[in-house]
């Protein structure tokens, strides 16, 4: 699973969903590396997405929990 965002800095960058991690991780398109990891202590991600305006992440963790992230701060 993946969505696409662009952050403050007019990067394209790509949250990415690992079926078999616990995270989800930030790419950067241009460079092709991961500049940040999304994850909440001892819970697994089981879905990610990306507002098409706002800079907000939204993940969803094993327990049904809801996670809003700032795209530009990763908190």
């Amino acid at each position: 699973m993946a969505d696409y965002f662009f952050n403050r800095g007019h990067q394209h960058l790509m949250v990415t969903l690992k079926f078999d991690a616990h995270n989800s991780e930030i790419w950067d398109l241009k460079t092709r590396k991961v500049v940040h990891t999304l994850s909440v202590s001892g819970h697994k991600t089981t879905w990610v997405a990306c507002h098409p305006k706002l800079p907000i992440l939204v993940t969803m963790l094993d327990d049904g929990t809801v996670c809003l992230w700032d795209a530009s701060t990763y908190r």
